[in-house]
């Protein structure tokens, strides 16, 4: 039987409901389509997300809704989005 990773990533995402104290704030290291960062931000965490390539960002803006008000908090800031390198950075 084949690893399933998306079914790892959406186990690990709702297991957030569990952790006592829940995260006030999170960092992602790659953007991807921005399953991630949406999921934390609708559930109240601030993410950051550090990506290196400047085509996923407006890729995943452009396509796949990430940043929208409707999913972003209403509109509130629910954390950056940064062009960089995330091993140099962290």
């Amino acid at each position: 039987m084949r690893h399933q990773i998306a079914f790892s990533a959406m186990a690990l995402m709702a297991s957030l409901v569990y952790l006592s104290p829940p995260p006030s704030s999170a960092l992602c290291l790659g953007l991807g389509a921005g399953t991630v960062p949406r999921h934390l931000r609708a559930s109240g965490i601030r993410t950051d997300v550090v990506e290196v390539d400047e085509a996923v960002i407006r890729l995943a803006e452009q396509h796949f809704l990430f940043g929208a008000p409707s999913v972003n908090g209403g509109g509130v800031n629910m954390g950056r989005v940064l062009h960089d390198d995330a091993l140099r950075l962290v």
